[in-house]
């Protein structure tokens, strides 16, 4: 009795998608948000069993958005509070404490979500690991099928939005003694070099490529990929509210950057 969840944020300008803001503004990007949640929903409709499509959703009074968005046969439920971590350990616990059988998360990253994505995860069930993987380009996944509850994969902390979350959560994994499986890599949509990419790649849904190029807008293309690398020191004391933007904008600018954040000592939450 396969189920599909999609963790999935409300498409409000501002917090969603902001390293694309540079190329489609705040207006665009919710847009864009929109048409991945669509996406996404219509996944976990194809990819479960009748009843089985979940999308988890916050913030917690976005319901009645999420609704119009998911369309039917999809179950809405709130995010837990905490890090990702925290949500999808409540949200992947939830599901499957009302329906036992394989689970497929996803998130709506991935632009190009399609049936062989969750046909590839539940072939590595079938075949008998605990949980497989669908790595993304960044060093994350975008998608994890589980055979039974793991809360423990998802204890990464600080490490969530990291280059290794996905090493990290394989070690959790094998330290709890499940067995795994990796899945194809795929390539997620977090900065305008990947808005490219997904022009380029057929699998891209209509709505989502309209999203990525509004009124028929080109995107320009971006640097040559091996040119000189450029390191950027954000020096820091309690700054916990202007520097998630300042580095979202960061890491959306064409080229090659690495970002080094110096902090001298503050009090606040600047390096949380």
């Amino acid at each position: 009795m396969t189920s599909a969840l999609v963790m999935a944020k409300a498409p409000r300008p501002g917090t969603v998608k902001t390293r694309l803001e540079p190329l489609l503004g705040p207006e665009g990007c919710a847009a864009l948000q929109a048409a991945l949640v669509g996406t996404a929903a219509r996944w976990a409709r194809a990819a479960a069993a009748p009843g089985g499509a979940y999308v988890a959703f916050a913030p917690a009074d976005a319901e009645g958005e999420l609704r119009d968005l998911v369309g039917p046969g999809v179950t809405l439920i709130p995010d837990a509070s905490g890090d990702l971590g925290d949500r999808l350990a409540g949200a992947t616990g939830r599901v499957m404490a009302a329906r036992p059988g394989p689970l497929l998360v996803a998130g709506t990253d991935l632009p190009a979500l399609a049936a062989e994505h969750a046909r590839a995860a539940l072939a590595a069930l079938d075949g008998g690991v605990d949980v497989c993987f669908g790595p993304a380009a960044d060093g994350g996944y975008y998608l994890v099928g589980l055979r039974r509850p793991a809360p423990e994969l998802f204890a990464l902390g600080d490490a969530w939005g990291g280059p290794d979350v996905l090493e990290r959560s394989l070690a959790l994994a094998r330290a709890g003694g499940l067995r795994t499986a990796l899945l194809g890599e795929e390539r997620d949509l977090d900065v305008p070099a990947d808005a490219r990419a997904a022009l380029e790649d057929p699998r891209v849904p209509a709505e989502v490529a309209r999203a990525l190029r509004p009124a028929g807008r080109p995107i320009a293309p971006g640097p040559d990929e091996d040119g000189p690398l450029v390191s950027v020191i954000v020096p820091t004391y309690d700054e916990e509210a202007q520097l998630p933007g300042t580095l979202d904008h960061l890491r959306a600018l064409p080229g090659r950057f690495e970002l080094l954040v110096a902090d001298g000592g503050s009090g606040d939450r600047t390096l949380e």
